[in-house]
Order: structure tokens, then C-alpha cells, then sequence
């Protein structure tokens, strides 16, 4: 399981869940978790493919490549994997190494949100609420923080709390 492998190694890596931290013991369940996600991705399994991009973004168990995280994401995104838009969203907001394009993750977030993606629906109200390649919209940034806060999404729970607040 390439999941296992990867919580595991996540758990070597930080000595959490009762383990004692290990990294070498972490990079290699890491860098098996990695193999099996890209296999599963080639086969079509769209969340492999936002796993392995997410491991590539990161450099756990695999060389940090952000570029062909990107395109696994957008993969993912096409094939309407909702997790996959909002990790591509965010490479478009805030990855240093390709274009931002603020416009178009608002599109991706919303389309996301449409779709029943909450953290989408959070990261959406952040962009209104700054006017963050959107026009700055506070009533509309507090009813998304209150939909994704609804869904479980916690930190929109905060942001929301914070606009009330001010």
C-alpha cells in the first residue's frame, strides 16, 4: 500500500505515533510509498497522482521536482479529482517557479467548491476576502468560510471568526 508506506514514513521521519524517529527507515518507505503512487497514477488513479505530485513538491522519498508536480495535479484536475484543482490552485497562487496566475486559480478554487471540495471553498473566500485575482468581496469570502467551516475545513472556521472580529 502505497499509502501505508507513506504514512509510515511520515511517522519515521517525525518519530510521531509511537516510533522512534528514523529518516533513513523514512526515506526508504518514503521513496517505496513514491513508486507505488507514480504506478498508480500511470494506470489513471487520479489520487495517486495528487499524492506522488504532492511527494515530488515536497522531496519525500524523491528528488523535489516542482514542474512535473504541477502537471500531475493539472492531470488530476482535468479528470475532475476536486484535491487535485486546489493543490494546482495553489501552485498558481503561491509557487515561486511557475507563472502566478491568480485569475485562473480563482477558477479552479470555485469550480472546486462548486463540487463540493471545502477546502476549496476556503481558499476561494481568501482570495475575496483580500481581492486576490478577484474582486474583494467580504460577504460573499464569509459564506464561503462559513460553508468549508460546516464541511470540517477548521482553519476556514478561524478565518471566519477573524473577519468577525474586525
Amino acid at each position: 500500500s502505497a499509502a501505508g508506506c507513506a504514512h509510515l514514513g511520515g511517522a519515521f521521519e517525525t518519530g510521531s505515533f509511537g516510533v522512534v524517529r528514523d529518516p533513513g527507515r523514512a526515506q526508504q518507505l518514503l521513496a517505496r510509498a513514491a513508486g507505488g503512487y507514480r504506478e498508480a497514477c500511470e494506470r489513471g488513479e487520479t489520487r495517486a497522482c495528487v499524492a506522488y505530485g504532492t511527494m515530488l513538491l515536497d522531496g519525500s522519498g524523491v528528488e523535489r521536482d516542482a514542474h512535473r508536480a504541477v502537471e500531475l495535479f493539472r492531470l488530476a484536475c482535468e479528470r475532475r479529482d476536486l484535491e487535485g484543482c486546489c493543490a494546482l490552485a495553489l501552485m498558481y497562487l503561491y509557487f515561486e517557479s511557475i507563472p502566478r496566475d491568480t485569475q485562473r486559480a480563482a477558477y479552479l478554487l470555485q469550480n472546486a467548491c462548486d463540487g463540493g471540495e471545502e477546502y476549496g471553498c476556503f481558499l476561494l473566500g481568501r482570495q475575496l476576502e483580500i481581492g486576490e485575482g478577484v474582486a474583494r468581496d467580504a460577504a460573499r469570502a464569509a459564506l464561503l468560510y462559513q460553508r468549508a467551516c460546516d464541511g470540517g475545513e477548521m482553519v476556514s472556521c478561524s478565518s471566519l471568526g477573524e473577519m468577525y472580529e474586525e
